[in-house]
């Protein structure tokens, strides 16, 4: 039996965040991200009835979602930045594990940890995804050097990490 397609948009709405994190991930550009997961929707709507259950869904949409990032990379003359289709490969078995916690809940317990931030590293992560900045770009603006934005930046993405994590087995 296949998803109805309020299933289908139930549950690739519901893990939105994480689906449009993953096509972040290749492309960069949370307008792009944006653009191709309501493409990915408007795909699996029109194949519901080959939609066998969510697991499926959500696993068939992180491959059409990577397909059409690397095709609009492919249309822009751009290659990937961030990651290169080989390592997204070897990161698909952790992309697949997240992808069984649900989104609302993952979301809330960032929201969380993201007020337990320090001022400056809560700075370092509106300038990183809410002004889009690059490396380069937040050193300049905070007169730091680049590999000091870098570090910075992995060890915030650690504590929330862990932050997210520890809040997500509190609740079960």
């Amino acid at each position: 039996m296949s998803l109805c397609q309020e299933e289908i948009i139930h549950c690739l709405f519901s893990d939105r965040a994480k689906l449009i994190s993953y096509i972040r991930s290749i492309v960069l550009s949370q307008q792009t991200a944006e653009d191709i997961h309501q493409d990915v929707v408007i795909e699996a709507l029109q194949k519901a009835e080959t939609i066998v259950d969510t697991q499926h869904l959500l696993a068939w949409a992180r491959q059409v979602a990577k397909l059409r990032a690397f095709n609009y990379l492919k249309r822009q003359k751009q290659h990937p930045r961030v990651l290169d289709p080989e390592l997204l490969e070897l990161l698909e078995p952790v992309w697949e594990s997240e992808s069984k916690t649900p989104g609302p809940a993952m979301m809330e317990a960032l929201g969380e940890c993201l007020k337990g931030l320090s001022p400056r590293s809560r700075e370092l992560v509106d300038l990183r995804f809410g002004d889009e900045l690059s490396g380069l770009q937040m050193s300049a603006k905070l007169g730091i050097k680049v590999p000091s934005v870098y570090m910075a930046l992995s060890r915030v993405y650690r504590m929330l990490d862990d932050c997210v994590r520890r809040k997500l087995a509190e609740t079960g």
